[in-house]
This record gives C-alpha cells, structure tokens and sequence, in this order.
C-alpha cells in the first residue's frame, strides 16, 4: 500500500492513493530541472509515475524528458543529459551500468529490504568519474507504513555493512 497500488487477483494494478505520486512531483519540482535516477519496486510504480508524469507536462514548455531504463541506449541518452527522470528497477541496473554522468539525485520512490541492491543502486551515480562533487538521495516514506521499517533495516544493515568492512 505505501506506494499507491496493489495488485489484484487477476494482476491489475489497483490504485490506493497518490501520496507518494504527489510527494515525487514536489521533488520534482524542487529539483528544478535538476536531472534524478529514480528507482521504483514494482512495474504498477513505473506505470503510475509516467502516467503521473505526462500529466505533469501537459502544458508545461520546458517539459521533463523522461525515460525507462532498458537497454544501452537508455544509459548513453541518460550519461548525455538528454533525460531529466531516468526509472529503473533496482535489480535492472545494480552492476555494471556507468550512470555516474547524467546527474546527481537519486529518488528511491519504490524501497526495498535489500541493502545490497540499495547500496549498488546509489552508487550507479556516486562513483569515481562523476562530474558531480556530491550525490544526493532522496527516499519517498510513507509515515505509519512499512516503508519506515523497511528503512530501519537499511541503515542497520548499512551499520554491519561498515562494520564488516573495517574489520577486513
């Protein structure tokens, strides 16, 4: 439920609420044009935030060019700052792809329990060759949800993750 949707017996996406939706539109619109890689968890997340962000430049001029992570090409348009909202599902794009170029914010709209693929995922921008001093991440948690235990176990899995690695 804390991203908006749920899925039904049948495989549809059943919406819930727009919190999280409307809460990514706002952080959009601080970023002010400022280019983010934005995970989500589930295919009903991708869905919702590009029909939410067709919505959002509907009579906009300086529209949002927004893409989906699916291959190369994908990562070469992001890497020449010709997409300001790159989604991507964490599992896609954890190893291996160079997006250390194409901007600075990562927005976490969909959480998930794995600090591996978390801590991997942000580091698709924060790596050596970025042209950025500093990365910034931005998670999207609903209060009162799981979504706050969910980010419990991050940053305690984060803390025997460095405790592991300066013992070695």
């Amino acid at each position: 439920y804390c991203n908006g949707a749920v899925y039904n017996g049948d495989g549809r996406a059943i919406p819930v609420h727009d919190c999280k939706l409307d809460a990514y539109c706002e952080l959009l619109e601080q970023l002010d044009g400022e280019h983010c890689l934005t995970f989500y968890g589930y295919q009903h997340d991708r869905d919702r935030i590009l029909e939410r962000l067709e919505r959002y430049n509907k009579g906009r001029r300086d529209k949002l060019r927004v893409r989906v992570y699916r291959t190369a090409e994908d990562e070469a348009a992001w890497n020449a700052g010709e997409v300001e909202v790159l989604l991507v599902h964490p599992a896609s794009c954890a190893y291996g792809l160079n997006l250390q170029a194409g901007g600075c914010h990562v927005v976490w709209y969909g959480l998930n329990w794995s600090f591996e693929l978390n801590d991997q995922g942000n580091c698709r921008l924060y790596r050596q060759g970025s042209p950025y001093d500093r990365v910034f991440v931005h998670y999207l948690v609903v209060q009162g949800c799981q979504d706050k235990e969910v980010m419990e176990v991050i940053r305690e899995r984060a803390g025997t993750h460095e405790a592991v690695m300066k013992a070695l």
